[in-house]
Parts: structure tokens; sequence; C-alpha cells
């Protein structure tokens, strides 16, 4: 005869019920893990490209470069050179600026144009008898240097060939400034002090009477009071010196 508990049965019922219920909330479930690799970033050039007019100047950077050093170069030192970043417009042409980090070597392709303002050149019947003057025709930058030529016009009154000309102490220099001059309208301009300094070198001599002679007037280092500036924009520039004594001959 078999035996059958009531009370057992009604154990296991409610065991797998509880089994039923609570099983499912305790199977772990299934997952999906999303690996994300994250590169670490590479250096750059604060630049790719430039223009300058000569006399102009660029600083380039580089980021990401970690613990680098950055090694700079130029491909063409007439056109443009660098110092620590720092791209100085040169010469007309065009350059690439490389910078080495590491094993990885940057470039920026650097444009230079020409940074010239050009006027006309005075003629000898405008200029009046007893004017003896210099009349500039063309200011430019170039190799890091300010140049400004200029017609020297001889038309002394006593009609005599000018050998030489010399500063009051009688020395072979004089004191020159340039100044570009930029019309803001028909009555007013800004005058931008371009130069100052002593001239030893490009002075005119041997000037014959009715004529004139081109000289270059060469300005640099700290003689030069604004490096870069924009010479397309000037309307005219005016070169100034102080007293000087003419040398005739006899």
């Amino acid at each position: 005869m078999i035996k059958f508990s009531l009370k057992k049965v009604a154990t296991a019922f409610a065991l797998s019920m509880t089994l039923a219920l609570t099983v499912p909330a305790v199977l772990p479930l299934a997952t999906s893990t999303n690996v994300v690799t994250v590169e670490a970033a590479s250096a750059k050039l604060s630049k790719n490209s430039a223009t300058l007019l000569t006399g102009q100047t660029l600083k380039l950077t580089v980021s990401n470069k970690g613990k680098n050093k950055v090694k700079w170069s130029t491909s063409k030192s007439k056109v443009a050179t660098v110092k620590d970043g720092k791209v100085t417009a040169v010469g007309k042409g065009t350059a690439t600026i490389s910078a080495k980090v590491g094993k990885k070597t940057l470039k920026c392709k650097v444009s230079v144009i020409a940074n010239e303002l050009k006027g006309e050149r005075v003629q000898i019947k405008d200029v009046k008898n007893g004017i003896t003057d210099f009349y500039p025709y063309s200011v430019y930058y170039k190799n890091g240097k300010l140049y400004c030529k200029a017609d020297f016009v001889n038309k002394s009154s006593n009609k005599k060939k000018i050998t030489k000309i010399t500063n009051l102490k009688k020395k072979d220099q004089l004191k020159m400034s340039l100044t570009a001059r930029v019309y803001t309208s028909p009555v007013a301009y800004n005058d931008i002090p371009l130069a100052e300094g002593t001239i030893k070198k490009g002075l005119p001599t041997n000037i014959s009477y009715n004529n004139k002679k081109s000289v270059t007037i060469e300005f640099s280092g700290k003689q030069i009071k604004k490096k870069g500036f924009d010479l397309t924009k000037a309307d005219s520039v005016l070169l100034k010196t102080d007293s000087f004594y003419y040398w005739f001959k006899r």
C-alpha cells in the first residue's frame, strides 16, 4: 500500500513554485562589452601654408609634441628663414619650412611676395633751379633690411658739379629717416616711421649740374623702426635728411 502525504506534496509544490519564480532572477544576463581604443594624438603644425610679404614674420607652433624637441629648417634661406618656429620672409619666392618631431616631419609651404612701393621718378625739368635734394622712387624690404632708392638731383645755383656731400661735421655720412604716409581721407593721413639712422654707404658722388644720380640707401638692424610694414598700403614715402654740405668741383 502506497502512502501518500499531502503535507509533503504541498511542500514539494511550494518548493517548485519558488524555484520557478526565483531562478530566472538570479541567472546571469547576457551582456556585450565594447572596447574603445584611444590613440595618442599625433604632432600637428599650426599652419600648412602661408603667404607673407618680404619683411613680415610668422610664428609656427607644434601641438601634441610631448617631450620631443622640434628641429626647424628651411628649404630656401634666401626666401624665408626660421628660428624656434619664427619664420621671416626674406625674398620673393617659395620655401618649405620643416619641423621635425621625433621621426615625423611636418611641413608648411611659405610663399613670399615682394613688399615694395614704387613711384614715378623725378624729371629734371620739373625741379626748380637752386634745388639740390633726394627724391625717393622705390622702397622695399629684402634680406631683413629696408632699402630706399632715390634720385639725387643737382640744380645748384652755382651750376657746378657736386663731387660729394657730407654732414655738417664734414664726415662722409648723413642722418636720414624714412616715413610712410597713409591717407585716411582726402585731407587726413597717418605717418608711420619706417627707419632712422646714420647712413655711411650709398651717398651720391660726382653729380653734374642739371643732372641726377640714382642711389640706394640701406637701413638695417635697429635702424628699422617698423619691420614688415605693408608698403603696398602706403600712399607715399618721405625721405628726410639732416642739413649737409655740398662739395663742388672747382
